[in-house]
């Protein structure tokens, strides 16, 4: 191996010709690896897969796939050219950490885990020729390079890709806008920052998502920076979806709201609530919990279940300066848990029933003058 002399690009023709230089008669003839279409047909060789490892640069215009797992882990590979593939397999690229310029066909179908840990990649880029991605296909991206600094990226999906899939984003830590612009749904933990080391690095604050109508559990758990992004179309929250998302201020919602949806939500200032569910089940609740900046609630008349049996589910519980909440509809629904509007032990907020969102927003204009001085 010493002997051979590894050029600053290489294409797979010129590797295997070197491979046969060293091995002589023991590689098939030339034409019979020459990769029609598929890469995967090469010989199980320790001296290819050592070469294959020193690749920096990999050009073949006439492959249609890249099996799996085929570059993983190459942490010497800069740029991989492979205009006519439209298919990226399972892990094919992951742990390429150095690999920062990818040429595929436009429409391009991306599996699951496909660049997982590749930080430099151009996202924004490669992300208007994806026509669909799988789970985790661009996760764990971007936390630090090699110079120590986390370059953020504004990306725009394709509009071909109306979904977005479990962990397909998680823990990828250099983005910093989306715009979703056929999204309709966001999967779990789609866009979340799930490990400690991730969440300093996390840069998202902005998400364009016009038609999104649901959005999964912990979808974007511990965005720290996220606040600009628009509910009021979006029909289902899960789980945990925006917990830890402390830069948000206004929440504004048609959406049926899970367990936890908001939890640990330091920033939110405001809610107003035009949908028919906040909780999952009586034992299941805390959808805003410890939202400790929330001072200003309103409840439209759609709301029929609030669930809240026991005050350890209290949907507003911990929410330290909610001292009243301001209800459209006359008296409770009977779908009210009997704990719904207390934020501790023995601690309820007042109640003002029968106010329009007009009258509400006018008190909150009220209250915001009084505190500037006006």
């Amino acid at each position: 191996m010493e002997d051979i002399v590894y050029m600053a690009k290489a294409t797979w023709e010129n590797i295997l010709k070197k491979i046969r230089e060293k091995k002589g008669e023991e590689l098939p003839p030339m034409t019979a690896l020459e990769l029609p279409g598929v890469i995967d047909n090469l010989p199980n060789d320790n001296l290819l897969r050592s070469m294959r490892d020193e690749i920096e640069e990999c050009e073949y215009n006439e492959v249609e796939e890249i099996q799996l797992y085929f570059f993983y882990n190459r942490k010497k590979l800069k740029k991989a050219s492979f205009p006519n593939c439209g298919l990226v397999n399972n892990n094919a690229f992951s742990g390429c950490t150095a690999l920062e310029e990818i040429i595929l066909k436009d429409g391009v179908k991306v599996n699951n885990y496909a660049f997982m840990n590749c930080p430099k990649i151009p996202l924004a880029t490669l992300l208007k020729k994806i026509s669909s991605m799988a789970n985790y296909a661009f996760a764990m991206n971007g936390m630090i390079i090699a110079d120590g600094f986390n370059y953020p990226e504004d990306i725009e999906i394709n509009e071909n890709i109306t979904s977005i899939s479990d962990y397909a984003f998680n823990c990828n830590s250099k983005i910093r806008s989306a715009t979703l612009p056929c999204v309709t749904e966001i999967g779990n933990y789609a866009f979340g920052q799930d490990y400690n080391s991730y969440r300093s690095y996390s840069q998202l604050e902005t998400i364009i998502m016009p038609v999104c109508k649901k959005i999964g559990s912990q979808s974007f758990k511990y965005q720290k920076k996220l606040k600009n992004i628009d509910l009021t179309n979006v029909e289902t929250i899960l789980s945990e979806a925006f917990s830890y998302c402390e830069s948000l201020e206004i929440i504004d919602t048609i959406a049926t709201i899970g367990n936890k949806t908001f939890s640990y939500c330091t920033g939110i200032k405001e809610l107003k609530y035009r949908g028919t569910k906040i909780g999952e089940s009586n034992y299941s609740g805390n959808s805003f919990i410890s939202c400790t900046s929330l001072n200003h609630v309103w409840i439209s008349a759609n709301c029929q279940y609030l669930y809240a049996n026991n005050v350890s589910y209290a949907p507003f519980k911990d929410c330290t300066a909610l001292t009243d909440i301001y209800v459209e509809t006359e008296e409770k629904p009977d779908g009210w848990g009997t704990y719904w509007n207390y934020t501790a032990s023995g601690v309820q907020a007042t109640v003002h029933w029968g106010v329009s969102e007009a009258d509400f927003d006018a008190i909150v204009a009220a209250e915001e003058a009084a505190e500037q001085g006006e």
